[in-house]
């Protein structure tokens, strides 16, 4: 039997959101979904999911609702963004008093234990339909939201490339089927972190589009599995990311580590696998409240 599965999530941004993320993005074996966009500070009442025949709450990042009702219906909670900075991980971890169960994407499990909640490892997923390789026809794409620390590459960047005629695409604001479509068409992605201490969801979008990823060093997630120099590569200064840009180009050494990454992904990384894996997880749920 299905499980059912009340998805509460942000209603800003909603439609641009679910196009972006992987999770819920496609149907899946043993899978339903509701999705119930809310505002932060609007009241969810568990009492009428439950009644609309939902087994489980899965609790978005990114959406902060107050929850009501006296159904057991169990709350199973994202965490994506805990690892910021110390303000942040203290705030989810008072989020984590609302939920029954912790689905943690990025951050470490141990600030977790305190909580007495159960903590399991579930990260992002890929769309890999709206994340897929187009035709090569750009040597690299910067596009990344805009901070301060980023804006400093991007001069430098634009120069390089130009000198050595490489074709170039940056910028924000762009849809998501727009940004889909520069990372697909790119050989090439480069990333800066905004904080050194997360993993940025594009390593899973960049990778399923069938580009090389050359990332300054982020925080790794060991249950990720990637390997610089196999799945993307690594670059240290501005100085390493413009050699490493040239040598991955004009060797063609770009393409096995993209073809690497993309096929690492899909094995590991799409929703499909992500479902399967919840689906393990909320029948080892059930089966310690038997």
């Amino acid at each position: 039997m299905d499980i059912n599965v009340a998805v509460v999530c942000r209603a800003k941004m909603y439609a641009e959101t679910r196009r972006k993320l992987g999770w819920w993005s496609y149907p899946v074996p043993d899978l339903n979904w509701t999705f119930y966009p809310v505002a932060d500070g609007e009241t969810i009442n568990k009492n009428k999911l439950a009644k609309a025949g939902h087994d489980l709450i899965v609790w978005e990042d990114w959406c902060w609702p107050t929850w009501d009702g006296t159904s057991a219906i169990p709350i199973y909670a994202v965490m994506v963004d805990s690892n910021t900075s110390p303000r942040r991980r203290k705030l989810y971890l008072e989020r984590a008093q609302s939920a029954d169960v912790l689905l943690v994407d990025q951050d470490r499990l141990t600030p977790f234990r305190v909580t007495g909640r159960p903590i399991y490892r579930w990260q992002y997923a890929v769309n890999e339909q709206v994340f897929a390789p187009q035709p090569k026809d750009i040597d690299v794409a910067y596009h990344v939201e805009h901070t301060p620390e980023r804006a400093t590459l991007h001069g430098p960047l634009v120069s390089f490339c130009r000198e050595r005629g490489l074709s170039l695409t940056t910028g924000g604001g762009l849809t998501i089927d727009q940004y889909a479509v520069r990372l697909g068409s790119a050989r090439i992605v480069v990333h800066k972190a905004t904080h050194e201490q997360c993993r940025s969801h594009r390593f899973f979008d960049a990778l399923a589009s069938g580009a090389c990823l050359l990332s300054d060093r982020v925080w790794t997630v060991p249950e990720d599995g990637f390997v610089p120099g196999q799945h993307f590569s690594w670059w240290e200064t501005p100085g390493d990311l413009f050699s490493r840009l040239e040598h991955l180009l004009t060797t063609g050494r770009w393409q096995p580590i993209a073809l690497a990454g993309q096929a690492f992904v899909l094995a590991r990384h799409t929703w499909r696998t992500r479902a399967a894996e919840l689906v393990m997880i909320t029948g080892e749920r059930q089966g310690k409240r038997a």
